[in-house]
């Protein structure tokens, strides 16, 4: 089985980033013969976005120190 990756980049998405994850995490790709990995690239946000995603299970957090844009 393939694995792809869902890289989701977030910047100040305390309000929204659960809700995103948990849509993510429920879409079915095993009839495509898929795996999905999914992470959270955080630019730097100054509030819980980062927080909120490395407590969700299954997903991986990558976080920059500092706001940088989403091409970083």
């Amino acid at each position: 089985m393939s694995i792809i990756k869902v890289i989701i980049p977030a910047y100040n998405e305390e309000r929204f980033i659960r809700e995103i994850l948990e849509r993510v995490k429920k879409a079915d790709l095993r009839l495509l013969g898929l795996q999905k990995e999914i992470v959270v690239v955080d630019d730097g946000s100054g509030d819980k976005t980062a927080d909120i995603a490395k407590r969700v299970k299954g997903v991986k957090l990558v976080r920059h120190l500092k706001n940088s844009g989403k091409g970083a």
